[in-house]
């Protein structure tokens, strides 16, 4: 996963799938009725793993790593309840619902849809369930609800791969971790365009989420950039991205929102966004051929590469004019703030 960002870039880069595709269950939602606790186990390809607090009852789940599953692939899942009994899965009414969304709004995925199950008894303490096909790029949750009300969910535990980043890429593992984590979206159809360059005003949103969560809501924009329209569909972000100290435009009063962001660039945003804003990198010590040191992006491409969140682009090159694509803005992401 660390040297995604170089991947595909110049010969000789490094393949970062890093794709968790082992077999195996691990532990899930829970929800009590009756001293009974039900455990959402998923048995699939690949295993999204979830731990919780003692008491089963009220808890709060987290995600580990594992999130992923094939896309249009059904989720099966095993629910055990407990404590064992030959009969506790037959008396709590067990409903299981599978909840698939399919966009990223400022306040975290949209477009849900729930989707009820039928559950089939495997034994008296085990039941198992499969879910609707999962559309490409959307994330699921499942949530466990039984006859006396009380219920628990995997929050957008699973996201079906894009159709254009199957798991044999160099920033499948990256992908799923942007659109997972409510960072990053689908350029339509199913589809996450890793090839495409990544703009200057799309790279707002993306540095804010990954640092401030899906939840961040960015204050209404007050006209700062002569070229960016305020109101408009990023004017809000870029315009916090600058009072954040991340990014001064591109001289002139001006943004240049529809510019790629190129490699160098990138270094010195990803930094002041993961970093802090008032960051100074140590002196470069000229270790790539194409980025002058002294210079004004080596001090930066130069600790971005320290820390493992870059790599150059091959030869002992970085390319630093060359536009950072949005598989590669995904890598510089997950690595740069260690997502899930």
């Amino acid at each position: 996963m660390r040297s995604a960002f170089g991947a595909g870039i110049g010969s000789g880069a490094g393949s970062a799938a890093g794709a968790a595709t082992g077999s195996g269950a691990g532990a899930g939602a829970a929800t009590s009725a009756g001293g009974v606790t039900v455990v959402v186990v998923v048995v699939s390809r690949v295993t999204a793993i979830w731990v919780s607090g003692p008491g089963m009852g009220g808890v709060a789940w987290s995600p580990m790593l594992g999130r992923v599953m094939p896309s249009t692939t059904p989720v099966v899942i095993r629910l055990f309840c407990m404590p064992m009994g030959p009969s506790a899965c037959l008396s709590v009414g067990i409903t299981v619902f599978f909840g698939l969304a399919s966009s990223i709004t400022p306040v975290g995925w949209a477009g849900i849809t729930c989707v009820a199950v039928s559950t089939v008894v495997v034994d008296g303490s085990t039941l198992a369930a499969v879910s609707p096909p999962l559309p490409p790029g959307t994330a699921a949750s499942v949530a466990v609800s039984s006859a006396t009300g009380s219920n628990g969910q995997l929050g957008f535990a699973w996201f079906a791969d894009f159709a254009d980043v199957p798991p044999g890429s160099a920033f499948h593992a990256a992908v799923v971790a942007v659109a997972s984590n409510g960072v990053a979206a689908g350029c339509g159809g199913g589809e996450y365009c890793p090839v495409a360059p990544v703009t200057r005003a799309q790279s707002a949103p993306l540095l804010l989420r990954a640092r401030d969560g899906i939840c961040a809501i960015p204050a209404a924009c007050a006209g700062v950039f002569a070229d960016v329209p305020c109101p408009g569909p990023f004017s809000d972000w870029i315009e916090a991205l600058a009072a954040a100290g991340i990014t001064a435009g591109c001289g002139g009063g001006d943004y240049c929102p529809d510019a790629p962001v190129r490699r160098d660039q990138a270094a010195v945003l990803v930094l002041k966004a993961s970093v802090g804003a008032a960051y100074a990198p140590p002196p470069c010590t000229a270790i790539f051929t194409d980025v002058p040191c002294p210079g004004p992006f080596a001090d930066w491409i130069e600790d971005l590469v320290a820390r493992g969140i870059a790599a150059g682009c091959g030869g002992g090159a970085y390319c630093p004019s060359e536009a950072v694509t949005r598989g590669q803005m995904a890598a510089l992401l997950t690595n740069a703030f260690t997502l899930p």
